[in-house]
């Protein structure tokens, strides 16, 4: 469709001693062109986006005889963190839906009076836990993903003809 995206990127990442990890933020803009409409942002533009990721990792024999050596020995955990402004949204007009029960808009909601509005931006945390057995001559690994540990509300959608994330009647009919 004719679509284009710029932007730019910034990360920084480092180490030390048992700790690495990385921060990046990134911005871009995305646009398409659409025949009949012209040039247009895209919906789901999400213009910036910050990450940070980081990981304490304990190697093999890490110090071997203590304790916490052994409880903490082949082990690692990784924190991931994201945070991304909100996505672009199209508030329909009434009669443009497609059906009521789905709504989609067709075409017009680009035309919409107000013009595109913004989602609440989305974050997550995310949670990895790793630990490596020796068993013979192989190393058995297990893991636990906890994902959007701090159980972050994130919306992708509006609900029909509002720029609202909830709707009393989607609701109720739950």
């Amino acid at each position: 469709d004719g679509g284009t995206t710029d932007g730019a990127e910034l990360r920084l990442t480092g180490h030390a001693g048992l700790v690495s990890g990385s921060v990046a933020y990134a911005y871009q803009l995305t646009s398409y062109t659409s025949p009949g409409l012209g040039f247009a942002p895209s919906e789901g533009d999400r213009p910036h986006s910050l990450t940070a990721n980081a990981t304490v990792s304990f190697p093999r024999g890490w110090r071997r005889g203590t304790s916490a050596g052994k409880v903490l020995e082949a082990t690692s955990a990784t924190v991931l963190a994201r945070y991304a402004s909100g996505a672009r949204d199209y508030t329909c007009a009434v009669t443009t839906f497609v059906a009521p029960a789905a709504p989609s808009c067709t075409q017009s909601y680009l035309l919409v009076a107000n013009g595109p509005g913004r989602l609440p931006s989305i974050k997550t945390v995310d949670l990895r836990l790793s630990r490596s057995f020796d068993v013979g001559d192989y190393a058995l690994s297990f893991f636990i993903d906890a994902h959007n540990v701090f159980n972050f509300r994130n919306y992708t959608g509006a609900i029909g003809n509002q720029p609202n994330t909830s709707s009393a009647l989607d609701e109720a009919r739950v």
